[in-house]
Parts: structure tokens; sequence; C-alpha cells
């Protein structure tokens, strides 16, 4: 199976409408949207999207993971109604969704919804002539412990439609807030995309260089009492905050100005992009993404090896 890759817009950063036209041909059989993506936060037109997949005769899935727990529950205004990534436009065919982001529910328990049974049933995994009885199962995974779905059932309960509802609105709120504060408070960065939800994704400004985005990540964790952990992105280097409601006081209250005491303290480097994230990110913008490939196959199998 080929993957063609479609571009995002430079100035939204969401999926562009355009580019998947472009890349679309008769053997074209899915189209991959997310809601909202994962670096910058920002919705795909899935509405748009999803006339274009049912036209075709073609899927559409959307990668809910990320907004699955947020976008059902923010209130009208937040977000525009056709990003509502649900299967009300007739082209969306499956959605994923991971209760353990914002629904808050253990790891170990994630969601795949499909638009009808039939469609469902690419998934299964049977042997009905197999000697050893009729084998079925629902995913090629097999047995599998039946603990954290309970634990996500039993976290949904606790939680309820109000207590998400509140907690959507005032994260989207929050997260709004700081992507309108930080380029003014903050000049050195920008803000990357479109903000959405929950995501604010930010780099240095082209003037402000050899200022270095993983320096500034790496002296926030430093920062005491909060220790902010940011994610890091590549191509372009940037860093993400995600607002949850676990983090969700500390960044109204304090992230503006630890961001600003962190771009301090780098700023004030003798020797600029020195941290272990910016010389990590720093080789490797340098090797070849084959290099890449067998270097994290390695990290892979050290996390496997076990001294016996």
């Amino acid at each position: 199976m080929e993957i063609k890759e479609a571009e995002i817009s430079k100035d939204t950063t969401e999926l562009s409408l355009q580019s998947v036209e472009k890349v679309l041909d008769k053997n074209t059989i899915l189209i991959i949207a997310s809601a909202p993506s994962f670096p910058y936060g920002t919705i795909d037109p899935i509405e748009d999207l999803a006339v274009l997949a049912y036209a075709h005769g073609i899927f559409l899935h959307v990668d809910a993971c990320l907004g699955g727990f947020l976008i059902p529950f923010v209130r009208n205004g937040w977000v525009r109604e056709e990003e509502t990534a649900g299967f009300w436009p007739k082209g969306v065919s499956s959605i994923s969704c991971d209760p353990h982001k914002y629904g808050y529910t253990p790891k170990g328990c994630s969601v795949l919804l499909w638009r009808n049974t039939q469609l469902r049933h690419f998934q299964y995994s049977y042997l009905t002539d197999w000697s050893g009885g009729v084998y079925a199962t629902p995913t090629i995974c097999g047995s599998r412990p039946g603990f954290p779905a309970v634990a996500a059932w039993a976290t949904l309960r606790f939680y309820g439609k109000n207590k998400y509802k509140a907690l959507a609105d005032e994260i989207v709120s929050v997260t709004r807030l700081i992507a309108e504060e930080l380029p003014l408070a903050i000049p050195e960065l920008y803000v990357i995309g479109r903000v959405d939800l929950s995501v604010v994704a930010f780099a240095v400004c082209d003037k402000c260089f050899p200022l270095n985005i993983f320096d500034i990540a790496d002296e926030m964790k430093n920062i005491p009492q909060r220790h902010w952990h940011l994610n890091i992105l590549q191509n372009p280097a940037a860093v993400h905050l995600a607002v949850t409601g676990a983090n969700l006081n500390f960044a109204k209250r304090y992230f503006i100005a630890d961001l600003r005491q962190a771009v301090n303290l780098a700023l004030a480097k003798q020797q600029i992009g020195s941290s272990d994230t910016a010389a990590f990110y720093g080789a490797s913008a340098q090797a070849p993404i084959e290099l890449l490939d067998e270097f994290a196959a390695l990290f892979l199998d050290a996390s496997y090896d076990l001294a016996i």
C-alpha cells in the first residue's frame, strides 16, 4: 500500500483540501484527517473532507485520539459546527478516540468507532476451520485483559457529562488565552497555526536566531515546583503545551511568566543549543532518515533487553 502525504496550510496548519484533491487517484482507498492534529492542535476541515471522500466512494478516518473527549463537550462558539468530527457527515467511516487523554482514564483502553456494523467486520480476526475449534476475536491482538475497559468505564461514570463539559470549556478558554498572550509577552516566540482546542505550539522567531527552542524547553523543566515538560516537535523545530485537567490551574496562573523566565535563561547561556534536547535534535536534523530509523530500533531493543 502506498502512502501519499498531503500538505498542510502554512497559516492555519490544517490539512489542505486542495492538496488532498491533488494526491487522490483511482487507486485511493482512504483519507485520514485529524481532530485535532497532535503537533499543532488544529482541527482539519472534516466536513469538506467527508464530502470529498463520499464523492469518490472512499473511506475517511478521523483521528480524534486527542480531541475525542473535548469536541463533544465544548459549548457552542468554541468549535465550529463542521468541526464536531462526528458521523453526521456521511463521508466519515471511522473515528478513533483515546479515553486516557481527556477522558482521564488509565492507559490501555482506546476506542475505534465504525459508522456501521459492516465496516466493523473488517477489524475482526477469525478462523472457523481450525482444528482447535472456532476462533474469533475482535482484533488481531487475541486475548486481552479486561481491567483497562472496566477502569475506563468507572472513570467515565465518575466524571459524567457535566464534569467533562466544565473541564472542556475551561481548558479551551485557558489554551486560547495563552495563545493570545504568548506573542505579546514573549516577542521572541510565535504561535504556530490556528489554536482550536487544548494545544499551543510555538517556535522561535527567525529574527531571534540563534535562540534555540529546545534550550527553552529544557529550562522549563527546571522551573521550581512546576517543572514543565513540553512536547518536542520537529520540521520545524518547535514545542507545544497541552493544557489538561492536571495542569489547568498552573497553566492559567504561571505558564506565560515561567516561559518568559525560561527564554531569559536560554538567552543568557554562553553556548546556545548546548542543552541535551537541543544537542540531540540538532544532530538528528543532519542525519539521514535511515540512520534515525536504525537508532530508533536500537533504542527499542534496549527497552526489551534483560540481563539474566
